[in-house]
């Protein structure tokens, strides 16, 4: 599935914006095409620093605050995608981009993404591996890629005079 995915984006997706610059080219003439991909490149810079410094003071102050940000670390990436897609020449990647800074799109497509994560996480596709305060690993996965806990690890020998599993990892 992902080659799927990798073909459309870099083959297929590609030769569509090349095919619409060119309609659109005919419509309107090379000139103001040129000059429409360039503003496109420009008002996806001027976007994604303003929309990117907004989401940044947002954390900063509700975290100053004592409070959880409203717009997560997904919305700002997708803020940040965003601004990536406008300044990729191209219609179709303009029109996603946009759509990824207008707040209302972004954070349904966040839940999308969130969802579509958490049921990675859940069915074993995507491994989520934490670290323990002194470096060493908090979880390991098991023979059937599992993970689990290294308090869930039983001592070799079965002897409780060692140290916990979680002192032993670093």
């Amino acid at each position: 599935m992902v080659l799927v995915w990798l073909f459309v984006l870099f083959t297929v997706l590609p030769v569509v914006e090349l095919w619409l610059l060119i309609a659109i080219g005919r419509g309107i003439g090379a000139l103001p095409t040129v000059l429409m991909v360039v503003g496109m490149g420009v008002l996806g810079a001027t976007l994604a620093r303003h929309e990117g410094r907004r989401v940044f003071h947002g954390w900063r102050s509700a975290i100053r605050e004592g409070r959880v940000p409203e717009e997560g670390i997904l919305e700002g990436a997708l803020v940040l995608v965003g601004g990536v897609l406008l300044l990729t020449p191209g219609v179709v990647t303009d029109v996603m981009g946009i759509l990824l800074f207008v707040r209302p799109t972004r954070r349904i497509i966040a839940g999308l993404v969130r969802r579509k994560l958490e049921a990675s996480i859940a069915d074993g596709t995507i491994r989520v591996q934490s670290f323990g305060s002194r470096g060493g690993s908090a979880s390991r996965g098991d023979a059937t890629g599992r993970v689990v806990s290294s308090e869930d690890v039983p001592a070799k020998d079965g002897g409780d005079d060692q140290a916990p599993p979680s002192t032993l990892l670093h």
